[in-house]
């Protein structure tokens, strides 16, 4: 049936002209909704392709450190072990901090690396746990993330004394990569395949991009 937009009355499909008030009948256009539809869908897809090339071609952009999902997880309590200067217990949870890497048992350095945790986060002393969110534990299921006590960033701390050293692979991995302690430690990545460091010539002159490569 059709509707008269003038008077209401419903007239026979194959009518051209209400029979009420002979003004002319108009169809529905049915195609009206489905073409809306596709046109949506089709701006909806340029969008996310958009989206995708530019978290593809610069990484960094859609992975700052700075802004928390709401995943993120954040835990108080206390040191209740030092395994060694990169490892510790929160309570009953095994704590690998992110982006540090200090020697192994056995290793030059290991028992200073230990002592200076110990002293910054003594046993029984109340820390501050933050997860790495874009990689929350490692291969052996221990969390990853950072640590304060006393507010000293612990994972800052050790680097600056010189008791750990920066793991570059992760830099690209971790959501604390493009943390200003971080990159000046050296996780100043360009090429999160190649992991060439920010003195290299793709950031150097003008093939520099502040965040591929960090602050100059």
């Amino acid at each position: 049936m059709r509707v008269c937009h003038n008077c209401k009355h419903l007239n026979r499909t194959t009518s051209k002209f209400c029979v009420k008030c002979g003004r002319p009948v108009k169809r529905k256009n049915k195609l009206v909704l489905p073409i809306l539809i596709a046109s949506g869908l089709i701006v909806v897809m340029l969008m996310f392709s958009e989206v995708l090339y530019l978290s593809i071609s610069n990484p960094y952009q859609y992975s700052s450190s700075t802004t928390k999902p709401d995943s993120w997880f954040y835990h108080d309590g206390q040191i209740t072990r030092v395994i060694d200067g990169d490892t510790l217990l929160i309570d009953q949870t095994t704590i690998r901090l992110s982006l540090v890497d200090s020697p192994e048992r056995g290793q030059p350095g290991y028992q200073d690396a230990k002592d200076f945790v110990s002293t910054i986060c003594p046993v029984g002393s109340n820390a501050e746990f933050v997860e790495d969110w874009t990689q929350p534990t490692d291969r052996y299921g221990r969390s990853l993330g950072l640590v304060y006590c006393n507010d000293m960033l612990l994972n800052k701390m050790l680097l600056t004394n010189n008791h750990a050293e920066i793991l570059l692979d992760f830099c690209h991995k971790s959501a604390f990569g493009t943390e200003d302690w971080a990159m000046a430690y050296g996780c100043r990545i360009a090429d999160p395949i190649t992991h060439q460091p920010n003195d290299d010539p793709f950031c150097v002159g003008e093939n520099y991009h502040e965040s591929l490569c960090g602050p100059p």
